[in-house]
């Protein structure tokens, strides 16, 4: 299956492979190589709601990272003490559904906009009686990806993550989601 008329330009086999690249990134906490995925001025964003699809900074998120922002997460992640993933959180990701759609040019790029729905099985080794360690959790989530795209690898123009339970009282989200 491919979505543009004039040829080939992202196959939903790409797309799925792709989507297993980022998750398996993230798993094996290879959070340097997860954010070259992105483009230069790529956001990953954890919405409150649906409202503000077009412009995050302008509406309530629970996570809002721009390309500073994300590299600032990703530095603190992986070279500093950071108190709410000592010890780190262990992923497990299942991507499925994927949904791609017609690519649609924005600006100066064209973007190929994907669906697909994710759970994220996610545990903390240690103590049981300290909070929120040594329980297993699942977060299940709708996501959107705004692709870009050349003669290279698909690049993350954006990242939505809508979580399922993005309205009830959410406890450590310091890992990527």
């Amino acid at each position: 299956m491919t979505i543009s008329d004039a040829g080939p330009v992202l196959s939903l086999e790409q797309v799925q492979q792709f989507l297993f690249l980022e998750a398996r990134l993230l798993d094996e906490g290879r959070l340097d190589e997860w954010n070259a995925l992105f483009t230069d001025d790529g956001e990953y964003v954890v919405p409150m709601d649906d409202a503000g699809e077009d412009d995050f900074t302008r509406v309530p998120t629970i996570i809002y990272d721009d390309a500073q922002r994300r590299k600032e997460r990703v530095y603190r992640l992986l070279h500093t003490q950071a108190y709410a993933q000592r010890p780190p959180s262990t992923t497990v990701r299942l991507v499925a559904n994927v949904e791609v759609g017609a690519p649609e040019q924005r600006s100066d790029a064209e973007v190929v906009p994907v669906r697909c729905s994710t759970v994220i099985y996610e545990l903390r080794n240690g103590d049981i009686h300290q909070a929120g360690i040594g329980e297993q959790r699942s977060l299940v989530a709708r996501v959107r990806f705004d692709l870009c795209h050349s003669n290279e690898e698909p690049r993350i123009h954006r990242k939505v993550v809508h979580l399922l339970n993005r309205e009830l009282a959410l406890s450590n989200l310091s890992f990527v989601l």
